[in-house]
């Protein structure tokens, strides 16, 4: 059973080091991030948005490290199109989808006004 597992993360290990899906790029992407290697990690959130333009969690953690990185506005940008693409939720999704929004939300407004407000 041990040796069934470390060939899984061995392999798991390979698809990030070589990744090819969007999944794979947003996985490395935060692998960096967690290192605050945050240009590498923005670089592989661009390419996940590359291979999934409409997914808004590659938004989400795109706007994170533009914000980590200093860029604010880049930072906005990224977290108000995270809002835009997220579809109405069916009710297995409605909690991720409004816990989403408000932490975007949330972001946005401390860069634009120093304080943290959900309800904007």
């Amino acid at each position: 059973m041990m040796k069934k597992r470390n060939e899984k993360q061995l392999q798991a290990q390979v698809r990030v080091e070589n990744p090819t899906t969007a999944a794979e790029f947003a996985q490395r992407g935060w692998n960096h991030y967690s290192k605050k290697e945050y240009f590498r990690a923005e670089a592989d959130f661009r390419k996940a948005l590359e291979l999934s333009p409409d997914n808004p969690d590659y938004f989400y953690a795109l706007a994170m490290s533009l914000q980590s990185s200093g860029r604010p506005q880049e930072a906005v940008q990224a977290y108000e199109k995270a809002i835009q693409t997220m579809q109405k939720p069916d009710d297995e999704n409605r909690v991720r989808y409004l816990m989403m929004t408000r932490l975007a939300k949330g972001h946005i407004s401390r860069i634009k006004t120093g304080e943290w407000r959900i309800d904007t």
